[in-house]
Order: C-alpha cells, then sequence, then structure tokens
C-alpha cells in the first residue's frame, strides 16, 4: 500500500509524462481560452461571500486552447499569464501547422484577430449564436466543460503550480480517447524515454 506521499509523487511524474506529448494541429482549429480556480470561500453564508468575477478580467488561472476538428480531433492547452494578440499568435504558431490549416475559429475577443491575419479567420460572436453554418467553437467549449468537470468534481483544487500538468493530463486523455490500449501506449512511450 502507498502513502499519500509517494502516490502524489508517482500521479506528478506521470502527468509531467503526459506533458511531453506533442501533437501539431491542422485542418480547420477552433482556438478559445478559459479560467480555472478560485478562492476558496471562508464565509459560512452565501450572501456574505464576495461575487467571483467570471471570464477575462478574473484572477484565476487562465488557459489557451486549441482544437483541430476531424480526423483525430486533438486539443492543445497551455496556461497563459497573458491573453494579448501577441502571446495567442505565439501559441497558435507553435501548436499549429499554419501552412496546411484550413481555417481559424474564435470567437470575438480582439486577441485573436492577430492569429487571424496569417490564416484565413472566421468568428462566432457566442452572446448571438452559437453556431453560424461551419462557425462555431463547440468542440473546444466541450473540452474546456470535460477539464472544468475534472477540477470541480475529481480534483477540487489545483495549486498554480501544479495546473500545468493537469491541463497536460486532460489533454492527453482527450486526444487519446478512442485508443482502447491507452495505457500501455502511455507505458510504452515513457519507457522509451527512460532508455
Amino acid at each position: 500500500m502507498l502513502n499519500q506521499k509517494t502516490a502524489w509523487y508517482i500521479q506528478t511524474h506521470i502527468r509531467a509524462e503526459m506533458a511531453k506529448d506533442s501533437v501539431v494541429l491542422q485542418g480547420i482549429i477552433e482556438a478559445d481560452e478559459v479560467y480555472i480556480g478560485r478562492k476558496p470561500h471562508n464565509e459560512n453564508k452565501k450572501e456574505d461571500r464576495e461575487p467571483t468575477k467570471r471570464g477575462r478580467g478574473t484572477d484565476k488561472t487562465s488557459i489557451l486552447g486549441a482544437v483541430e476538428r476531424g480526423g483525430k480531433v486533438c486539443v492543445l492547452a497551455r496556461i497563459s499569464t497573458e491573453l494579448t494578440g501577441d502571446a495567442i499568435l505565439a501559441f497558435i504558431r507553435g501548436i499549429v501547422d499554419m501552412k496546411d490549416s484550413d481555417e481559424l475559429m474564435t470567437d470575438e475577443y480582439k486577441a485573436y484577430l492577430k492569429p487571424g491575419k496569417e490564416m484565413k479567420h472566421s468568428i462566432i460572436n457566442r452572446q448571438r449564436q452559437f453556431v453560424d453554418g461551419d462557425v462555431h467553437t463547440n468542440m473546444i467549449e466541450g473540452f474546456w466543460s470535460l477539464l472544468k468537470r475534472a477540477w470541480y468534481g475529481s480534483h477540487h483544487h489545483y495549486w498554480v503550480e501544479y495546473t500545468p500538468l493537469y491541463v497536460a493530463e486532460a489533454c492527453y486523455k482527450y486526444n487519446y480517447r478512442n485508443d482502447n490500449n491507452i495505457f500501455d501506449k502511455f507505458l510504452n512511450e515513457a519507457m522509451q524515454l527512460c532508455h
């Protein structure tokens, strides 16, 4: 039987291996950001709690993500300390094969205009509608719901310094969700890295 410290050590190293998974996205790409975390409420009564700001401008950890539609349907996500046009462009350039990608789909956040100058860019205004023909960000939104569900349900809380590992785990599980031998695949890759 393992004690908690040993189990935590093993889990952290497994997630670190999952973070080494390298995928390059191409085709139709959906990009978006999400915010994870909150300060625990100390107040006993709901009316005594301060309201928590949501979305951009919150003190939660911001995570940028992109998903490739069709084919394998892969997702990549990273913590981002800033959500400027330059930061988003660097993120997109780092994970997307921009030459072989057909289109970038985002919401109306102005920072996405910068990568939108380097590839075809379609914008969905989610205040008005969620889908306009093929233009939507529903796949990345679906991934965000899985990530948040893990945060609230299984993990309950991430320390900020460990958040990249939990995000890497979520991406890895999503990318190989249809692989019946995901555990064997992971072990084989981890063993190859040891040699």
